[in-house]
């Protein structure tokens, strides 16, 4: 069998060249949401969890921040009624300010 390249680059799984994986389908609103921060410094990768269906409603597209994790900010997308989990993974040090710049990105939604 012969050996890979010490030259090539590994591409990670679910990923198509930006921080943002694409695993799950994303619910309408957050795909347009992540692309606007996703060139954030503050933000070593986005990782979207399972869209979930929910009892409520709610009328176009939000996003709040629900907490922290031990490697950044954990927060929720809501539309129609639907709700999808999106953990952004902070760049070394800079949870503090990912998540300030997540509060008042999330805050300035229509």
């Amino acid at each position: 069998m012969a050996k890979r390249s010490q030259t090539h680059k590994h591409r990670p799984k679910h990923r198509r060249g930006g921080k943002i994986k694409q695993e799950h389908h994303l619910i309408e609103g957050l795909k347009e949401f992540l692309k606007g921060i996703e060139s954030w410094q503050e933000i070593h990768s986005i990782l979207p969890a399972p869209i979930k269906r929910t009892r409520g409603f709610s009328s176009g597209f939000t996003m709040k921040v629900q907490y922290r994790v031990q490697t950044g900010v954990r927060c929720i997308a809501q539309s129609g009624s639907v709700v999808q989990g999106v953990t952004f993974v902070a760049t070394h040090g800079r949870i503090d300010a990912l998540e300030r710049k997540l509060k008042k990105a999330c805050s300035q939604l229509p």
